[in-house]
């Protein structure tokens, strides 16, 4: 029934992912798919790692062009020539399943014949650094905010969907866009199926599907890219596929109080600087091509 698809660039945190994965008979395999960008000797590292593991049914692809947006076009296309796969399952490299992950409330979720797709959130691990608690608190409260009821947004890393619907969106609508590698990558895709469901399929959310992640470490000038790069892409949705500013404005604000006190303030902490400078650097750009 269910397929997983991990983009990889060879972090060492894909061995604890695939530690966290549990077998049985509702996973048919697991598609590790590297990207174009990592060496011969690193792809062969993998893949012999990969060889080894018997636990459940895994396959190494590699991608044609760098890029996450192309190695989960490249797990689509070997994930849907397998016909026990009906349901497809995104996970990042730097995602860990929580322990308690099962699949049958997965599955359950799916008995619900209007459920195109089910969605997770980000955990943090106690040993996470500030900036690492603060961006997934920050990837939550952006979930949160810019979903409507039925119709949830869908964090990059971790979320689900019934495989001929997905085919049909990239035939439709087009696939996950290639000269997109990395930095809310996955945005315009979303967004485009969000509006092709809406008003006959339902996208949810579920804590089943929670994850812990594990953000790179960063320095400074890492961090206004990726700013940068996702004000770009949030930029380039439509407004009709988010709620209005004072709906956002208001889940957003019961997210935040939600928090425990420590949370709050890695929240705030880093989505007020985050925001801002992915909104200056957008400034700054326009004015220089306006030039």
């Amino acid at each position: 029934m269910f397929s997983i698809v991990i983009p990889t660039v060879g972090r060492t945190s894909l061995e604890e992912l695939l530690r966290s994965i549990p077998s049985g008979p509702l996973l048919v395999s697991v598609i590790v798919v590297g990207d174009a960008s990592i060496s011969a000797e690193m792809a062969e590292t993998i893949a012999t790692k990969l060889r080894s593991w018997s636990r459940f049914e895994i396959k190494w692809v590699r991608a044609k062009t760098p890029g996450v947006n192309a190695a989960r076009n490249a797990g689509i296309q070997e994930a849907s020539a397998d016909a026990r796969t009906k349901i497809l399952l995104f996970l990042d490299d730097d995602v860990v399943l929580a322990e308690d992950f099962d699949w049958g409330p997965i599955r359950d979720l799916y008995t619900d014949s209007s459920v195109l797709a089910v969605g997770g959130g980000y955990l943090s691990s106690s040993n996470l650094d500030f900036s690492g608690r603060g961006y997934n608190l920050m990837c939550s409260g952006w979930r949160v905010a810019s979903g409507f009821e039925n119709n949830e947004a869908l964090l990059g890393g971790v979320w689900s969907i019934r495989v001929p619907e997905l085919l049909q969106v990239c035939g439709d609508l087009g696939w996950f866009e290639e000269a997109i590698q990395y930095g809310g990558a996955e945005t315009p895709f979303v967004h485009r199926l969000r509006g092709w469901a809406a008003g006959s399929w339902k996208i949810i959310y579920s804590p089943r599907l929670d994850v812990f992640h594990y953000p790179r470490n960063r320095r400074l000038k890492d961090w206004l890219r990726i700013a940068s790069l996702q004000n770009e892409r949030l930029d380039g949705v439509t407004k009709a596929a988010r709620p209005a500013a004072i709906a956002r404005l208001r889940r957003l604000s019961g997210f935040c109080l939600s928090l425990p006190m420590g949370d709050r303030v890695a929240f705030l902490g880093f989505t007020i600087p985050f925001v801002a400078a992915g909104r200056l650097s957008s400034l700054f750009n326009n004015a220089q091509k306006s030039k």
